[in-house]
């Protein structure tokens, strides 16, 4: 698995478009426990594993109009072979602060395999001082795996956290590892 930043394009959301989107989302099972995946007409808007997903997916999109449709096919097929193939490029159409999307894209620059920490992603997007929030962002990264929280740990070398555990990110990191 090679590839870089430019496989996902991260795009803002605005308040505006977060107060009238049309989200379609699908609920499956996959190979890292139940996944939720939603995209808005503009890309992938939300990608979570574990029983509260959905919860946490129409807690994060209170005034959308949801579609329920069938399994994102092309996505599902990616997560069940992340770690061996190169994703295709696509658009993440995500909502957040300047600072978290700061630090979101920070995160797609760490390739597979590789790892960063909090310090690290802190100084790199010019708030050295900002650990503990750079933290915080990354615990509110909307789409999991294309948004590659997992690849950061603390400065210890500890996993830190892990918004679907701690298990699912050293199994995450393992599976990139051995792939490339």
């Amino acid at each position: 698995m090679n590839y870089s930043s430019s496989s996902f394009h991260l795009l803002p959301m605005s308040d505006e478009e977060r107060r009238h989107l049309v989200v379609r989302y699908s609920c499956a099972d996959s190979r890292f426990g139940k996944m939720v995946v939603a995209s808005s007409d503009k890309g992938i808007c939300y990608l979570a594993f574990g029983e509260k997903a959905e919860e946490d997916f129409h807690f994060r999109f209170p005034a959308s109009l949801m579609q329920e449709e069938p399994v994102h096919r092309s996505l599902y097929q990616l997560v069940e072979r992340w770690g061996t193939v190169d994703p295709p490029p696509l658009t993440l159409h995500v909502y957040g602060t300047e600072f978290q999307l700061a630090v979101w894209q920070e995160l797609l620059r760490i390739p597979p395999s590789a790892t960063s920490t909090y310090k690290s992603i802190a100084t790199l997007i010019g708030r050295p001082k900002a650990v503990r929030a750079v933290g915080t962002a990354i615990g509110m990264n909307p789409i999991a795996l294309l948004i590659p929280c997992h690849r950061v740990l603390s400065s210890s070398g500890s996993p830190g956290g892990y918004r679907w555990g701690i298990p699912l990110k050293q199994e995450l990191l393992q599976l990139e590892a051995s792939h490339t």
